[in-house]
């Protein structure tokens, strides 16, 4: 079992990639919240039944706790020792990017939880103690429901979640998380993907290559094109398998003749040969991982490219796939 011994403070906000568009939904603190799970599922029940309460008084069940609108205002479950559920995210949503990844609110001083993912069937635990969760200085009107039911008032808690921490390798998505409930009585108000990543996944998930499993795209640095601090990371691709980033400032899809996967870029204000390719020497990587830094200066275009501030480029990997070929899927980045 891993411990958690850190915690991070500062702004969070929480983003949904499931799709290119993003849609604000509440604000908690200095916690901007965009999207919760699409669903969740109890799989265990804790040594209490659980009373579901919300701001309007009525009582809602497990899923709409959890995917509903928005965090801290549904509801929250009052569960024992040992209470599990599963909540699920849109695919590429919860991906491991640079620093945390995921934000777990709760209301009750002294919960306590472990975490674990699909990345390796829910072996793999991290342990978020009652200390590490941080006042957001919000406050919610709750409705117990158990008992006859009374109104009180409930501190919103959080506290931030990097997936490297339950062994999910950088760029790599979950699709589902599990908490288990390690201390009597916890409330929780829900769960959330971190926006402090440079990068906004689309095309997600790519089709899967010959390795089973689809191949994906992370991007790491600063949007701040004067730092000129970009790098790439494509994982999940066939071992041994070579392959190259692309870049291009418009987004498409299709499926190239010949090709295993989909091309998620298309011709943009570089006309038709606005499609970049990184493929000199020394920029071809290798499956099942491979890295490359970017200038930002001198993008493989005809003519080259520099990035501007106000510009949005997307990029994408290629590789080789057993005689045909793939694509991860894609990422955009809006350049300040």
């Amino acid at each position: 079992m891993k411990v958690r011994l850190r915690t991070t403070c500062g702004a969070w906000s929480v983003l949904a990639l499931g799709a290119s568009t993003v849609h604000a939904q509440e604000t908690i603190g200095p916690w901007s919240i965009e999207a919760v799970p699409i669903a969740a599922t109890e799989i265990a029940p804790g040594g209490l039944a659980w009373s579901w309460i919300n701001v309007v008084n009525t009582s809602i069940d497990i899923t709409t706790a959890f995917t509903g609108p928005g965090i801290a205002d549904d509801g929250y479950a009052n569960g024992g020792v040992g209470t599990t559920v599963e909540m699920t995210f849109s695919d590429g949503a919860a991906r491991n990017g640079t620093g945390d990844d995921l934000v777990f609110f709760d209301g009750f001083s002294t919960s306590s939880y472990e975490l674990m993912t699909d990345h390796d069937g829910f072996v793999a635990t991290l342990t978020l103690n009652s200390g590490e969760f941080e006042k957001t200085g919000e406050t919610r009107a709750m409705f117990y429901g158990h008992g006859g039911g009374q109104t009180f008032m409930m501190n919103v808690r959080a506290v931030a979640i990097d997936l490297s921490d339950l062994g999910v390798p950088p760029g790599v998505a979950v699709q589902r998380v599990r908490w288990r409930a390690l201390s009597h009585s916890v409330d929780v108000l829900g769960m959330g993907v971190l926006s402090g990543r440079l990068e906004t996944s689309y095309c997600s998930p790519a089709l899967p290559n010959s390795s089973g499993s689809p191949a994906q795209i992370m991007a790491i640095g600063s949007p701040v094109v004067a730092h000129n601090d970009l790098t790439l990371t494509a994982t999940g691709l066939p071992v041994s398998e070579f392959g190259y980033f692309l870049v291009g400032s418009n987004q498409g899809q299709v499926i190239p003749p010949g090709s295993q996967g989909v091309l998620c870029l298309a011709c943009g204000f570089q006309g038709c040969a606005g499609i970049g390719r990184f493929n000199r020497a020394n920029e071809i990587i290798q499956g099942p991982t491979g890295s490359l830094a970017i200038d930002l200066a001198a993008l493989p275009l005809s003519p080259m490219a520099a990035v501007q501030p106000g510009e949005t480029w997307n990029f994408q990997c290629w590789f080789r796939d057993l005689g045909s070929n793939n694509f991860t899927d894609a990422v955009s980045i809006l350049f300040l």
